[in-house]
């Protein structure tokens, strides 16, 4: 983003985590589910020894507040549209 000029606000999300009522907001703004933006495929999840798909809602926020490394990053807010992980692509279209 530095390269294209945009401007940002960083929030190091391991060193400051999110809030449950932030991670709501956050899975409204994304029109997805807590358990939709866990990273299954990252270490720490797999870690777990556990099934996403056996996993409710509710069960996703308190993984989420206890180990906020669960959560697919990087997160861009803008407004009150979210774009979670990194798809180049999709990084395009959100800033034009």
């Amino acid at each position: 983003m530095d390269d294209h000029g945009v401007s940002y606000q960083y929030r190091d999300l391991i060193k400051q985590p999110l809030g449950e009522q932030e991670y709501l907001q956050l899975a409204e703004l994304n029109q997805s589910t807590l358990v939709q933006m866990l990273n299954t495929k990252g270490q720490a999840f797999r870690k777990l020894g556990i099934k996403a798909d056996q996993l409710d809602e509710q069960q996703a926020l308190e993984l989420l507040v206890n180990n906020p490394r669960l959560l697919v990053r990087p997160v861009l807010v803008r407004g009150r549209q979210v774009l979670t992980g990194f798809k180049e692509d999709q990084y395009r279209d959100f800033f034009n």
